[in-house]
């Protein structure tokens, strides 16, 4: 029913084909229609690229939200940040996402969009970003276990509605294994069973991946004498946390939901670890990196 996600070209032994060539299969992504073929130079460079913004742009921004976390308060309500994250954000995402389907079977044009497409849709709506009121809350100096909840929310609640979009893409993948079109695949019980627990595997191991690099790093700095190296201290403090996003990437795993995790360790274990040069310098550096990221990603999609 359109275009696929990525084109796989495969070269035979043919004479006219180049040795080093043989037998080598070529992955090409599909980028989208190309509106104008002669775009100016600007143009390229300010064209928004997802690669940009989930590689180097949003890692910092999860990092930080972990350790600068207050965790007295977070881990005091850890349930209940759960609850509304995992069932609070699995509700949202089905009711957004079977309200659209209603509304786009009524409408004539929209017939060939499917529920998993609306569901797609009720996940990315489910991520909501409460800045503004954490800074109405902070100046109102509200209940510190209400800030603790709606903070550590809306933390988890992007790591799930990420996890849900893996899944689903799982999902889809399952069903249409030998299928055409998704349209004219049959769904069953098993494709759900496998749904719900890809997305539970995604976002255990991501959790785990996190967890563990922050582990490993508290380690180093606490049974080595790195501590007399601040400047090194810090340098390997920065390249583990981002490490740990990079990792979760090449295991297939959520980035996002490993980094977050591993700042929320790093805060727990290594902070208490590091030199008193480096406490100071790494939570400047976190504190001038998402400030600097939120706002190119505001100007970036605005331009």
């Amino acid at each position: 029913s359109g275009p696929p996600d990525q084109l796989n070209l495969k070269t035979d032994n043919d004479m006219g084909v180049r040795e080093e060539w043989h037998n080598k299969t070529w992955i090409y992504e599909i980028k989208g229609e190309v509106s104008k073929t002669s775009e100016s130079e600007i143009d390229v460079k300010t064209t928004f690229d997802p690669e940009i913004f989930f590689n180097i742009l949003l890692p910092p921004i999860i990092f930080h939200a972990g350790y600068a976390m207050k965790k007295k308060y977070f881990f005091r309500n850890i349930g209940s940040i759960f609850t509304f994250a995992f069932i609070g954000t699995a509700v949202s995402t089905f009711t957004v996402g079977g309200f659209m389907y209603g509304v786009t079977s009524m409408v004539p044009h929209l017939r060939n969009i499917t529920f998993i497409d609306n569901l797609h849709f009720g996940a990315l709506i489910s991520a909501t970003d409460p800045v503004t009121v954490l800074a109405i809350f902070n100046d109102l100096n509200v209940d510190v276990n209400l800030y603790a909840l709606v903070f550590g929310e809306s933390v988890l609640n992007d790591a799930v509605a990420i996890c849900f979009v893996e899944a689903l893409k799982d999902f889809e993948e399952n069903v249409s294994g030998g299928c055409t079109t998704l349209i004219g695949c049959e769904y069953n019980a098993w494709h759900l069973v496998k749904a719900i627990l890809d997305f539970f595997g995604i976002f255990s191991a991501s959790f785990l991946v996190g967890s563990l690099m922050g582990c490993i790093t508290a380690l180093l700095t606490k049974f080595t004498q790195i501590q007399q190296h601040p400047l090194l201290e810090s340098t390997l403090f920065v390249l583990m946390s981002y490490s740990t996003f990079l990792l979760a990437e090449v295991f297939e795993l959520t980035g996002i939901v490993a980094v977050l995790f591993c700042g929320i360790t790093q805060a727990h274990y290594t902070y208490n670890n590091l030199s008193q040069e480096s406490k100071q310098s790494t939570k400047s550096f976190f504190d001038l990196l998402n400030f600097m990221a939120e706002n190119f990603i505001f100007s970036y999609i605005g331009v």
